[in-house]
C-alpha cells in the first residue's frame, strides 16, 4: 500500500483483532476469486497505462464510448480537483471513474455485485463498497485503493470514512446478536473499538469520536469508544472541527461533539432533507431535500440562500464540495449534477446518460 496514507491510530485500551472467522472463508474465497477473474479478464493496464492525480497535463485514454466528455478542466473550467467516482454501467456492473482535470475520463470494472453502498476517503484514491450476502440478508464489506478492492468484512450494517484522514475507516457490524464498532487502516488490520446491544449503525467519524445512529437519535463516542452524549435527530454530515450537521423534527441544526448545538435559520419548504454537507471552509451548507437543493450561509439569514428547482433525480449517495468549497457535486440517476456558489454559473450534469453510485475526488495539491 502506499505510504502516504495514514493509518488508524490504535489508541484504545482494547487492542483486539478480529479472527479469520471475520469473513467467512466460503464468501472470502469467492470474493478473491471473483476479484482475480475480473482482474485477469478487465484490470490490466489500459492504454497509455495508469491514470494521474489531478493536475497533470496527460492523463491516459480509454476511449470505449466516442461520447466521452474532455477533461474536466474544459467541461467545468474552474474546476480545481480530480474526480473520481463509482458508476452502473449496465445491470447490476460497476465501473471505477477518474476523471482528470486535463484529459479524457478512464474506467475499469470493479470485482463487486449486487452491491449497496459505496464512498470515497477524502484522499479520493480508497473506496469501499458494500455487496448483499443473499443466504443470510447481511453485507459482506469491500475495501481498498479502487479499483482494487477486496472483502474485509461480513455482516457489516454502516460505513464512514474519516472526516479527515486518508484510508481510515470505522464499520459496524452484527455478530450473534452483538453491535460492534471496528476501524481499519491501510494495513487491513481491523481493531475493535466498542461492542453491545445498543450500538447503531456508525453514521460519522473523525479526530472528535464516533456518531452512530441508533432509531430516531445518535449516539456520540470519544475515539476510545466511550459514551459521550446522546443527541435527537438524524446525522447528515460531519466536519473535521467536531460539528455534524443533524436534522431533527425541528429542522436542521450544527452539533458539537464536545457539547452545544446551533439552530440553523435555514427555510423548511424544501421539504424532507435527504443529503447534507457542510463546506470545507465551514461557511456554507448544501442541502438536497425532496423539493429541491439548497445552498445556504451557516450564519446567513433565510433571505441569503441561494435556491435551485433543478430537474433531476437524485440518488442516494454523498454530496461532495470541492476542496476550495465552490462547487457541490451531487450523484443522480443521469450523471454527476454541479452547482457553484457564484450565482452566474449555471448548473450542469457532467458524466450524462450514467447513473452514480457514488462521488468523490481528488484534491489538488496546488496551493
Amino acid at each position: 500500500m502506499s505510504d502516504e496514507v495514514s493509518f488508524v491510530d490504535d489508541d484504545s485500551e482494547g487492542d483486539e483483532h478480529p479472527n479469520e472467522r471475520s469473513v467467512p472463508w466460503a464468501w472470502l474465497g469467492a470474493g478473491v476469486a471473483l476479484g482475480l477473474a475480473v482482474g485477469i479478464l478487465f484490470l490490466g493496464p489500459a492504454v497509455g497505462g495508469e491514470p494521474e492525480p489531478a493536475g497533470v497535463t496527460n492523463s491516459p485514454l480509454l476511449a470505449e464510448s466516442p461520447e466521452d466528455p474532455p477533461g474536466l478542466d474544459d467541461a467545468l473550467p474552474g474546476f480545481p480537483d480530480a474526480l473520481v467516482s463509482v458508476v452502473q454501467r449496465d445491470g447490476r456492473t460497476l465501473d471505477h471513474v477518474i476523471w482528470p482535470l486535463r484529459g479524457p475520463s478512464v474506467k475499469r470494472p470493479l470485482p463487486v455485485g449486487d452491491f449497496g453502498d459505496s464512498g470515497f476517503d477524502v484522499s479520493g484514491r480508497w473506496l469501499a463498497l458494500t455487496t448483499l450476502v443473499p443466504e443470510d440478508g447481511t453485507s459482506l464489506l469491500f475495501v481498498g485503493q479502487a479499483p482494487n478492492v477486496a472483502p474485509l468484512a461480513y455482516g457489516v450494517t454502516g460505513f464512514a470514512w474519516h472526516d479527515s484522514r486518508a484510508a481510515s475507516l470505522a464499520y459496524t457490524r452484527q455478530v450473534e446478536g452483538e453491535s460492534q464498532l471496528w476501524v481499519v487502516g491501510s494495513d487491513r488490520q481491523p481493531r475493535l473499538v466498542a461492542a453491545g446491544a445498543d450500538l447503531g449503525p456508525v453514521a460519522a467519524w473523525g479526530e472528535w469520536g464516533f456518531a452512530l445512529q441508533v432509531g430516531e437519535g445518535l449516539l456520540l463516542l470519544n475515539g476510545r469508544g466511550d459514551l459521550k452524549d446522546w443527541e435527537s435527530g438524524t446525522v447528515l454530515d460531519s466536519h473535521p472541527s467536531g460539528w455534524l450537521l443533524v436534522v431533527d423534527q425541528l429542522g436542521l441544526k450544527l452539533v458539537s461533539a464536545g457539547g452545544g448545538v446551533r439552530r440553523l435559520r435555514i427555510a423548511t419548504e424544501l421539504g424532507e432533507p435527504l443529503a447534507g454537507l457542510i463546506s470545507p471552509d465551514f461557511e456554507r451548507i448544501a442541502i438536497v431535500a425532496s423539493d429541491g437543493l439548497l445552498l445556504s450561509p451557516i450564519d446567513g439569514e433565510p433571505e441569503d440562500e441561494m435556491f435551485f428547482e433543478p430537474h433531476f433525480r437524485y440518488l442516494h449517495g454523498a454530496l461532495v464540495w470541492s476542496s476550495d468549497s465552490r462547487f457541490v457535486l451531487i450523484p443522480t440517476f443521469r450523471g454527476i449534477y454541479v452547482v457553484g456558489v457564484d450565482p452566474s454559473f449555471i448548473p450542469r450534469a457532467v458524466l450524462d446518460d450514467r447513473l452514480i453510485r457514488s462521488v468523490g475526488l481528488i484534491p489538488s495539491e496546488d496551493p
